[in-house]
């Protein structure tokens, strides 16, 4: 029963306060931040929440899609590609891992439902490609943008996991690819080293959000504080591995064994 994929009656629906009737067909049907739900007979979707909840992870998931934007900006201008490129770099960045998790789940993917989050990517675009110079000024711009990034998105991502119906474990590995997936792409493309196979904190700190976040929930935290907490978990590990070189133990092959 703890693993069984079914909606929960307990957990709060961070959406249902600014949701809008779909009107289709003959099921109503609920559209909330490019998701459809349906409504089925004796099915609840969970108890409402305040409307500051709700629109704290929406603020999480525009906060999500800006600064991984800024992180495939940055990328584009230091290789000195042009606007388009940049452009392309940027939104390829910014949606890539909510549209992982949109398709994985059998969503809507929200860029399509919503264009603002595109806007959003094209305005990132235009700052970077104008004040790129000042940006690279901060200190470890990309690297931190990055990890707020990582924090935002990987309770977002586990948050719209649990607000479908899925389970425990689903919700945490949708936070974890939310989380890194635009990051991948961005240096899979621009053929940089992965932030991924380092040995600092990277992934962990995207599990310690999305777990972080489905745990404090399923004990009865208000979706808010459960939200900035994890959040801001996340964040303290990303940021120990930025400026502290913060890692987990690695694997090491036995001594005198052949790793080929």
């Amino acid at each position: 029963m703890f693993f069984q994929k079914a909606v929960w009656s307990n957990f709060p629906d961070p959406l249902s306060e600014i949701c809008r009737p779909s009107d289709v067909g003959p099921s109503a049907g609920m559209a909330c931040y490019g998701m459809t739900k349906t409504r089925t007979s004796g099915t609840a979707f969970g108890k409402k929440v305040a409307m500051g909840d709700g629109m704290l992870l929406q603020m999480l998931d525009y906060l999500g899609v800006a600064v991984f934007a800024i992180t495939g900006g940055i990328v584009a201008s230091r290789k000195q590609l042009d606007i388009v490129a940049l452009l392309f770099f940027a939104t390829l960045t910014g949606i890539g891992g909510g549209t992982l998790r949109d398709l994985l789940l059998g969503v809507p993917v929200f860029w399509v439902e919503n264009e603002w989050y595109l806007l959003v990517c094209f305005v990132v675009s235009a700052l970077v490609w104008y004040f790129a110079e000042w940006i690279e000024k901060l200190c470890k711009p990309l690297r931190w943008a990055d990890a707020i990034g990582i924090a935002a998105y990987s309770v977002m991502g586990a948050a719209k996991a649990l607000t479908v119906g899925d389970t425990i474990l689903v919700a945490i590995l949708m936070g974890v690819s939310t989380a890194t997936f635009g990051g991948i792409l961005r240096d899979t493309i621009a053929r940089e080293p992965s932030s991924i196979v380092k040995p600092e904190i990277y992934v962990g700190a995207a599990f310690a959000g999305a777990g972080g976040f489905v745990v404090l929930v399923q004990l009865g935290a208000p979706q808010i504080l459960a939200a900035i907490l994890a959040a801001s978990f996340a964040l303290i590990l990303r940021g120990g591995a930025i400026l502290r070189g913060w890692t987990l133990p690695g694997h090491r092959f036995g001594t005198g064994s052949d790793p080929s």
